[in-house]
């Protein structure tokens, strides 16, 4: 489990984690990060399914329906999967 203490400093926070991660970001950049994230992990599944590497693609959209339940891509893509 990894533990993120933040400290603000003027326009940045610092990012620390127990996986000796130490990032310097403006504010707005982690929900920029986080949405990145997203659709790459997205695409993957995608690629995933169209290679029918079902379990694999499910693997990644259960961790973006964990993030966020609603998300209707992810639950579309999940459908699709779960018809095959």
């Amino acid at each position: 489990m990894i533990e993120k203490n933040y400290y603000s400093c003027c326009s940045y926070t610092a990012d620390y984690s127990s996986a000796s991660v130490f990032t310097l970001m403006k504010p707005g950049m982690k929900a920029v990060l986080r949405i990145k994230i997203r659709l790459n992990t997205l695409k993957l599944a995608e690629d995933y399914y169209k290679q029918k590497e079902y379990q694999r693609a499910l693997d990644l959209l259960d961790k973006v329906l964990i993030n966020n339940p609603d998300d209707e891509d992810a639950k579309n893509l999940r459908d699709r999967i779960n018809c095959c």
